[in-house]
C-alpha cells in the first residue's frame, strides 16, 4: 500500500511540476516527500525506492537489508522463510569484529595502576609473533570474591579479523615506574597471609627475620617501604620452605636459637 501511495504521489507532482501557482507544485513536493519517507520508515532501501520508481511496479514482498554489517552468529532455530515475525522478535544476532573486547583479569593489588585510556599489550597462543595493543576503555566496578581478580575491558582493533571469541590472551600494561625507590628480589619476600617479611643476613652465621611493608611489585622485584635499609644482605633461596604462618614462626624461633647458642 505505501509502494502504491508513493507512486501516485510521485504521478501527482509529475503533472504539476509545470503548475504556474508555487503554492500547488509544493504541496505536490511535501507529499511526495511525505510518500518517500513512509517507505524508509519500512526500511525500504534508496536502490529499492529507485527501482521502485523506474518500473512503477509495486512488489508484493521486499528483502529487508540489514543497518548492520557483520557475521552472523546466530539466527531463529525455525525456519524464517513465510514466518509471521513481530517488532521486537530476535531474527540473527550479528557481531562486527572489526574491533573486538578483550576481558583481562587483574589482581586486587594492580587494580590502582590500571586506568581508562591505558594502553594494553596483547599476545595470543594461537597467533604466534605477533603483538596487538588496545586500550582499556571500562573496569568493572567490582571484584571476583573467589580470585581476588578485577575484570577489564580492552577495546582491541581486529585487523583481518583474527581473533575469535572465546581465545585466550596474555595481557601486561605499561605502568609508570617507581623511581629512586629500594627494592629486594621478588623471591626473597616470605608472604605468611598475616604478613612480609624478609630475612636480612647479618654476617657470622647470624640471621634477623625483618617485617616490611611493600609497594609496587613488577619485573621481579618488589618496592620495600620500610623494614629494611640499603645495603642489608637479603636471604634470596630457599624461602620456599616458608609457606605458612607457623612455619615463619617456628624458623624464626630456631634462627634465634641458634644465634643465642652461637653467643
Amino acid at each position: 500500500t505505501t509502494q502504491k501511495e508513493y507512486l501516485n504521489a510521485l504521478k501527482y507532482a509529475e503533472r504539476l511540476g509545470s503548475s504556474d501557482f508555487p503554492e500547488i507544485k509544493e504541496r505536490a513536493r511535501s507529499l511526495l516527500e511525505a510518500s518517500r519517507e513512509r517507505l524508509r520508515f519500512w526500511d525500504v532501501s534508496e536502490q529499492q525506492i529507485r527501482e521502485l520508481e523506474k518500473t512503477g511496479q509495486p512488489k508484493r514482498t521486499l528483502a529487508i537489508f540489514s543497518a548492520a554489517g557483520g557475521l552472523v552468529v546466530e539466527k531463529m532455530d525455525q525456519a524464517l522463510e513465510g514466518m509471521y515475525v513481530t517488532p521486537g522478535m530476535n531474527l540473527y544476532k550479528i557481531v562486527d569484529l572489526s574491533t573486538v573486547w578483550v576481558e583481562a583479569e587483574i589482581f586486587e593489588d594492580q587494580v590502582p595502576w590500571v586506568k581508562l585510556g591505558q594502553t594494553a599489550r596483547l599476545e595470543f597462543p594461537a597467533l604466534p609473533n605477533k603483538t596487538l595493543h588496545g586500550t582499556v576503555r571500562y573496569r568493572y566496578p567490582y571484584l571476583d570474591q573467589k580470585t581476588r581478580t578485577m575484570k577489564v575491558s580492552i577495546e582491541v582493533p581486529n585487523p583481518g579479523q583474527s581473533l575469535r571469541a572465546e581465545m585466550y590472551a596474555d595481557v601486561s600494561f605499561d605502568v609508570p615506574s617507581a623511581r629512586n625507590v629500594l627494592v629486594v628480589p621478588e623471591e626473597s619476600v616470605i608472604h605468611s597471609g598475616k604478613r612480609n617479611v624478609i630475612v636480612l643476613d647479618r654476617g657470622d652465621g647470624t640471621f634477623q627475620v625483618s617485617e616490611v611493608s611493600l609497594g609496587r611489585n613488577g619485573e621481579g622485584v618488589w618496592e620495600v617501604k620500610s623494614g629494611t635499609r640499603e645495603g642489608d644482605l637479603v636471604v634470596v633461596s630457599s624461602q620456599f620452605l616458608i609457606d605458612s604462618e607457623s612455619n615463619l614462626r617456628e624458623a624464626v624461633r630456631k634462627m634465634i636459637a641458634r644465634r643465642q647458642k652461637s653467643g
